[in-house]
């Protein structure tokens, strides 16, 4: 999956889990530590993420 690739070689990549400190949440799981997906991360911002859209635009 696209997101999951950009996520895991991504050195900005930093989950929901790990800002909110593991608090209640449906985000807060640990496959967003373990397994990073772009969707998960606090830079995300609805797609937004410039890190994201240069992904595949070298």
């Amino acid at each position: 999956m696209k997101y999951r690739r950009i996520a895991s070689g991504c050195t900005e990549y930093c989950s929901v889990a790990q800002v909110q400190n593991f608090g209640i949440s449906f985000l807060n799981n640990l496959e967003t530590i373990y397994h990073p997906d772009c969707r998960f991360c606090v830079n995300w911002n609805d797609g937004q993420c410039s890190i994201f859209e240069g992904a595949d635009n070298p």
